[in-house]
């Protein structure tokens, strides 16, 4: 198991990067993971990105590296992110399309573990200090939308082979 502090998990990383290539290239990609957002990016570029993708997407107008540029340079943000030049460097290392999906759930996962991660951070920090610990309990609140946990359910080979055949 690898050991990852709140602060690794924050940094923006290639995933992420991947993630909003696709948009770039294909914003129809989010309609594969329409729980991804902006919040989800630590990277403050990866974000002015989206939000321009976003704006673009909800007024019917083309997403391509050409209206994403141009609605930066409107909002005044192009060269706080780098430039065409960043654009052209993200394009270029454009992953396959195909993985957004992955690669977006890569990222909601990370934001989540990070999040956990902070919020045991303060639950210890809390404890340290002799706060009361139904009030750090009820702070944690890890529910099964928060870890996805819930999502995966074992069952026996005798029960998968049963609910494939119930209609």
């Amino acid at each position: 198991m690898v050991n990852k502090t709140h602060d690794e998990l924050s940094q923006p990383g290639r995933t992420e990067d991947a993630a909003v290539s696709c948009l770039l290239t294909e914003a129809s990609c989010w309609d594969q993971v329409p729980e991804f957002s902006i919040d989800h990016c630590y990277s403050s570029i990866n974000q002015e990105i989206l939000t321009s993708i976003t704006t673009l997407k909800e007024a019917g107008n083309p997403v391509d590296p050409v209206t994403v540029s141009e609605d930066l340079s409107n909002r005044g943000k192009l060269t706080e992110i780098g430039g065409v030049p960043y654009i052209i460097e993200l394009m270029e290392a454009a992953p396959q399309i195909a993985h957004f999906e992955y690669y977006a759930q890569l990222v909601i996962d990370r934001r989540k573990r990070a999040e956990m991660i902070k919020k045991l951070e303060e639950a210890r920090d809390a404890l340290k200090n002799g706060e009361d610990l139904d009030s750090i309990l009820s702070d944690l609140d890890f529910s099964s939308e928060t870890t996805s946990k819930s999502q995966f359910e074992w069952k026996t080979a005798a029960e998968l082979h049963a609910s494939e055949y119930q209609l």
